[in-house]
């Protein structure tokens, strides 16, 4: 069974253009679910900031729609590990650190 936050990321694909999911909701992924907080990883501040303001409406409704025991849901900064296999260079940075 997928974690809950691809079973969230599932139907905002159904439910968003592919351009907003692809850009915003595609590359992030679960952190962790902990007591009642959904914990989610997301590349950076830009991506926290948009989701936050954009799709929070449409990911509590997922979440009553699973019926899921989520009262909270949180975004972290930090290496997205879909994004660091996709790297060609083999620049990873799963360190959580930025190179800028």
């Amino acid at each position: 069974m997928a974690n809950l936050w691809d079973q969230i990321k599932d139907r905002l694909s159904t439910s968003l253009s592919s351009e907003a999911y692809q850009n915003w909701i595609a590359r992030s992924e679960l952190e962790t679910v902990r007591d009642d907080r959904l914990i989610v990883r997301v590349p950076d501040e830009t991506t926290r900031q948009w989701i936050t303001q954009e799709y929070s409406t449409h990911i509590r409704t997922v979440l009553e729609e699973l019926q899921a025991p989520v009262r909270q849901v949180e975004f972290s900064l930090g290496s997205v590990n879909m994004l660091a296999r996709q790297d060609p260079i083999g620049n990873s940075t799963a360190s959580g650190q930025s190179s800028h």
